[in-house]
């Protein structure tokens, strides 16, 4: 950015916003503001580290608020992990060009938020403590999160009193000129689910079979729901 460009930022009281948009976050609808810079020179060069880290939250996401990351733990892409309430674990398996987080804590504990974090930082400065949050997804217990790997694609653009790891709408935002890309990051979007437990039920030609849905542990059981007091 030039003198002019600069100035226009500090008398309109705005600051470049980058957003790495590929996951989109939270089904689709929103992204994350990875990092904001108030640049001091014509040049800045940023340094986006290719090695991801996995992050719970307890803290709530909600549109233009800032996410808090708690529990963070490096991870490998295609491996698979959990989360038991203090802290994140390896687990066997895993799904290819995913990393997924398991949430298997005490019953009835809340939903959680996580996501994936990297270390971005300008060139020339020393690597900070903490990485940033690129993206959340609010994940329920006894589910599981899967997270598609992020794509090489940063949205930049300028903005007031956005921070680091505020949650943007997607449809806030617009783009400077209509971009092909759009169609298929609308696509890849897809590619990030949540899936629960799953009941094994074997059919039987000869005997009904019932089930119910627990909410106590977001899963199917076998069986009808118990019957209550005021049955008749």
């Amino acid at each position: 950015m030039d003198l002019d460009a600069r100035q226009f930022l500090i008398s309109s009281h705005q600051k470049i916003v980058l957003v790495l948009p590929v996951p989109l976050s939270e089904g689709g609808t929103a992204v994350v503001a990875a990092i904001t810079l108030q640049p001091l020179s014509d040049l800045t060069t940023l340094v986006f580290e290719s090695d991801n880290v996995l992050y719970v939250s307890m803290g709530p996401a909600t549109p233009f608020g800032v996410l808090t990351m708690g529990v963070k733990e490096p991870i490998i892409f295609d491996h698979a992990y959990s989360f038991d309430g203090v802290q994140i674990n390896g687990e066997a398996g895993g799904l290819s060009g995913h990393t997924s987080l398991y949430y298997a804590a005490k019953m009835g504990s809340r939903p959680v938020i996580t996501g994936l974090a990297k270390f971005i930082y300008e060139s020339g400065t020393e690597k900070p403590r903490m990485p940033l949050p690129i993206d959340y997804y609010t994940l329920n217990l006894f589910e599981t999160q899967y997270i598609d790997q992020p794509a090489p694609v940063v949205w930049a653009f300028v903005a007031s009193n956005i921070n680091a790891g505020s949650i943007l709408p997607l449809g806030l935002l617009k783009p400077v000129s209509p971009q092909p890309s759009l169609e298929s990051l609308s696509l890849k979007s897809d590619s990030c689910f949540q899936i629960g437990r799953f009941l094994e039920v074997k059919l039987s030609s000869s005997n009904q079979t019932s089930i119910h849905f627990d909410s106590s542990i977001n899963a199917f059981v076998a069986g009808p729901y118990p019957k209550s007091g005021w049955g008749f």
